[in-house]
């Protein structure tokens, strides 16, 4: 019914005088205590012993590992074969996991064509790019500093999203954010003693990089992709960008080195299995049980994940300066998402017109519709 879950307590309360009065005519004086009990007895029972509110949080912490631990994999992977070869094969598991995923749930991947040349771009820009850029910084730079820098592309998007969408714009607590989180790209990356960019360096703006695809894919997927299938969305943005790795690893990679480790294999799979196909559904669960706000929370979590692998698994180093400079990207992230930002701005996108679906919230003996024959234009029915 609405977009996202913040909308949704939004419009109950630009319409809570309204919604009392339909109550009381309904269901008598005691209208909101009856509403309750209508809720619990409409909601989803507990089932095997498991609170079903538990579900996303294990969705969400899942996503978490399996993400921030991807940089981990990443780095191990690189030690024996090209950072392209890996994303080929990271991206040909990741597929069969999705298309395994549309076969078990009979869902058919349905595609319009005139959307295919923004999917072309999306996968460009949200996969084969910043999948072979991370995965080359990776051969310069720890698995825990590329989690860290990858952390940044929230920064990114709101920088996009000024300039290119209506919705989203920036205000003083975000420019706090903005400014806090680059000060800590800034202190990671730095220059070398000699003021020149060595190896390490290009390392890291390899992974900057990748974050910025992101946040430009992120963003042209709202404007031109919204309220597409996910799993269609993801499963022809993973083949496209399936097919430009492969062209591009028998292109700049020849001859094809494959993996010789078992640990290389174990990687890969864990990369294209979990990395790409099931993260994605996981995620794509918690938009639809959360809301996109809420479920960019693991964006926090990811730098930690990767660093916490990194120096318990690979021994890497953190310095003062590191651990410093990720503290203030996590807190320019934190800054730029808080949901007062959102909140604030919700009554004038009441004012201008919320869009929502015009299903009726329906309970057991209750229903509720958004109608517009008020003298205000606001009413419940």
């Amino acid at each position: 019914m609405f977009p996202n879950e913040v909308l949704m307590r939004a419009w109950f309360r630009q319409y809570r005088s309204v919604i009392d009065q339909q109550l009381r005519s309904q269901i008598g004086q005691h209208g909101w205590p009856r509403l309750r009990e209508l809720a619990a007895a409409n909601s989803t029972p507990k089932e095997n012993g498991m609170n079903p509110n538990s579900k996303p949080w294990l969705a969400f912490g899942a996503l978490s590992l399996i993400w921030g631990s991807s940089f981990l994999w990443i780095k191990i992977a690189v030690q024996e074969i090209g950072p392209m070869t890996l994303v080929a094969f990271r991206l040909l598991f990741g597929l069969l996991a999705l298309l395994i995923a549309a076969r078990v749930t009979r869902q058919r991947l349905q595609v319009s064509r005139k959307d295919l040349p923004s999917y072309a771009v999306v996968a460009a820009l949200n996969t084969a790019v910043p999948f072979t850029l991370i995965s080359w910084g990776e051969t310069r730079i720890d698995s825990g500093m590329a989690a860290i820098l990858n952390g940044s592309m929230p920064l990114f998007v709101l920088v996009l999203a000024h300039f290119w969408l209506q919705d989203e714009r920036i205000t003083w607590m975000r420019l706090a954010g903005l400014l806090v989180g680059f000060g800590g790209v800034g202190l990671i990356v730095g220059l070398g003693a000699n003021g020149n960019f060595d190896g390490n360096r290009l390392g890291q703006l390899a992974v900057l990089g990748g974050a910025m695809s992101y946040a430009l894919a992120s963003t042209f997927s709202r404007r031109y992709l919204r309220n597409r299938q996910p799993l269609a969305q993801a499963t022809l943005t993973v083949l496209i960008a399936e097919i430009i790795l492969w062209i591009s690893t028998l292109t700049f990679e020849r001859p094809l080195r494959l993996p010789q480790l078992p640990i290389s294999w174990v990687a890969i799979l864990w990369l294209g299995l979990l990395g790409t196909g099931l993260a994605y559904l996981l995620y794509f669960y918690l938009i639809n049980t959360w809301g996109s706000t809420r479920s960019s929370m693991v964006t926090y979590t990811m730098p930690v994940t990767g660093v916490v692998l990194g120096v318990s698994f690979l021994a890497e180093p953190l310095d003062a300066r590191v651990f410093l400079g990720t503290l203030l990207v996590v807190a320019g992230v934190v800054l730029v998402n808080r949901k007062s930002v959102v909140r604030r701005q919700i009554p004038r996108a009441v004012q201008i017109g919320l869009v929502v679906d015009p299903e009726p919230l329906v309970l057991e003996g209750l229903e509720l519709s958004v109608t517009e024959d008020s003298p205000s234009g606001r009413a419940v029915s």
